[in-house]
């Protein structure tokens, strides 16, 4: 008898198979990010369609197969509704990112809340004319996704002396971490105490230049690590996703 199981996930691709199935690639609360095939989910009048299509969290039945994970069914238990096209660029950008970044059956709780709560404040955002709230939210998210893979240094203390940061302390995308002025390569962008606490606070000050110039920095650490590019939005004519290759 084939074993089924629940699990609530956040759907982060669709692939069409065949001419009526879908692949979903969906990161799963209960077993980090997974693939399964949707017989019958590309037919337009599927029951399961309408809550594997957007960026809410959905409690799906799988069955375990002989070649992979069945999607039996899905019902959409947190809707999330992204309203406007940056907010939908970012959200499917992040989305993109993961299935690269993370590896099958590997469950993180706090990743996938951390997305969830991605996606809520970029629903919560309705105006695309101001771009901070969407950067801040852009940039927080890819910081804690770093630091939840243990790819980045503490915010706190200096990586190589492990004195406690001050006022004068720099961040260097080769190593993804803070030094304190006395230990810093004088290549580092200069990270003020503000900086630091942006990072991991609510709100959505104005952009200054050291948000800028580290921004540009932790692009460049992202592709270091990971080997994928950090996915930026280009304002400048019209929302559009630019992924950024240093």
């Amino acid at each position: 008898m084939a074993q089924t199981e629940r699990v609530t996930a956040l759907i982060l691709d669709r692939v069409p198979y065949n001419e009526a199935d879908r692949f979903y690639t969906a990161l799963t609360l209960e077993r980090g990010l997974i693939r399964a095939r949707a017989r019958g989910a590309a037919k337009p009048l599927a029951k399961v369609r309408p809550h594997l299509e957007s960026f809410g969290i959905a409690d799906i039945m799988l069955v375990h197969g002989r070649a992979g994970y069945l999607l039996a069914s899905a019902e959409l238990i947190e809707p999330i509704r992204i309203t406007t096209l940056v907010g939908q660029l970012l959200a499917m950008a992040a989305c993109k990112t993961l299935t690269r970044a993370l590896r099958e059956h590997c469950p993180d709780r706090a990743i996938f809340k951390g997305l969830a709560r991605y996606f809520q404040e970029l629903a919560a955002h309705h105006d695309e004319e101001n771009e901070a709230p969407f950067r801040t939210a852009e940039l927080r998210f890819y910081w804690f996704l770093m630091t939840e893979l243990g790819l980045t240094g503490s915010l706190t203390h200096c990586v190589k002396c492990h004195l406690a940061l001050t006022h004068i302390c720099r961040f260097v995308p080769e190593t993804g971490a803070f030094f304190c002025g006395q230990c810093a390569p004088v290549h580092g962008v200069l990270a003020p105490p503000e900086l630091r606490a942006y990072l991991v606070e609510r709100g959505a000050p104005e952009p200054t230049s050291a948000i800028t110039a580290f921004r540009n920095a932790f692009a460049e650490h992202f592709y270091r690590r990971l080997e994928i590019p950090y996915p930026a939005l280009n304002f400048t004519l019209s929302p559009e996703l630019a992924f950024v290759k240093i």
